[in-house]
């Protein structure tokens, strides 16, 4: 579930902001499952 609020943070983001915070919260939710 903490991977969870970690995505929902960036979707609010307005659009422009969300293709560039796409890859950091992929990246961290990969970590986070390692």
């Amino acid at each position: 579930m903490v991977f969870f609020v970690h995505i929902m943070i960036p979707v609010e983001q307005p659009e422009s902001d969300r293709p560039l915070l796409l890859p950091e919260v992929l990246t961290r939710i990969t970590l986070q499952l390692v």
